[in-house]
């Protein structure tokens, strides 16, 4: 299993040094670029036939193991 999480303000526009003040490793990859990374990262995860879900059902899935 597999958990990403990502923080809502990584898919803003953070490359503004002079509006946001951010140094280059938190906002080199911010915004569109980072929704672009986000696609490509979906799709090969699906390319390969990975199973994607919600919590409520991983907790479903993994209770029906341990039983």
């Amino acid at each position: 299993y597999l958990n990403l999480y990502y923080h809502p303000w990584e898919f803003t526009n953070l490359k503004d040094k002079e509006r946001f003040g951010f140094p280059g490793y938190v906002s080199k990859n911010s915004g569109e670029d980072m929704t672009q990374r986000m696609d490509l990262l979906i799709k090969s995860f699906k390319a390969k036939g990975y199973p994607f879900g919600t919590f409520k059902e991983f907790i479903k899935t993994i209770s029906r193991e341990s039983e």
